[in-house]
């Protein structure tokens, strides 16, 4: 995976993830031991696995939520996604 599609698919993973379990996940390693992601992606802004979870409360079905990982971003000061 290289650039955007790093992002995008650990994305996916967090939200395929918390769809399955109905619980997001509480780490990024998670994603990896779940099998969600094969392992986690290099940030192609800061060359490193060095993603920054985004904890939030996270909308489940019926209304129901729960607080756990909602998103990723760079560690980069040059972040423009």
């Amino acid at each position: 995976m290289r650039n955007s599609s790093n992002l995008f698919a650990t994305r996916q993973g967090i939200d395929n993830f918390t769809k399955d379990r109905e619980v997001p996940p509480q780490s990024l390693r998670e994603l990896v031991d779940g099998k969600y992601l094969r392992e986690i992606p290099t940030d192609p802004l800061t060359g490193k696995k060095d993603w920054v979870p985004h904890f939030g409360t996270v909308v489940l079905d019926k209304g129901r939520t729960t607080f756990g990982i909602d998103d990723v971003d760079s560690r980069s000061e040059h972040n423009g996604w």
